[in-house]
């Protein structure tokens, strides 16, 4: 198990994204907001989660197409995308904007 990935799609998936086991990921995500830096807005807490199979077009042809497994559903009523990020990509912020 030492050589194991976590963030293995197969294994996050069957972790994260099973309607079975929401209560881990919305309390996952409900963690890393309570933990924002104080100079950045909080979002209120998950409530819910939606899973879904939606792909996104990519803005240009070097992109990759975004899928959205799962999408969250704040306390207000916010949508938020929920994925995992396993490689450092200078882009990330540009492009979820």
């Amino acid at each position: 198990m030492e050589n194991f990935n976590r963030l293995n799609d197969k294994y996050f998936k069957f972790l994260f994204a099973n309607p079975d086991y929401k209560d881990l990921l919305i309390g996952f995500v409900n963690d890393v907001l309570d933990n924002t830096p104080k100079n950045v807005e909080r979002l209120p807490p998950v409530v819910d989660l939606v899973y879904s199979d939606r792909e996104a077009v990519p803005q240009s042809v070097l992109d990759k197409t975004p899928r959205f497994d799962v999408m969250a559903r704040t306390f207000d009523n916010r949508k938020l995308h929920i994925e995992v990020q396993v490689a450092y990509d200078a882009n990330l912020l540009p492009r979820l904007m």
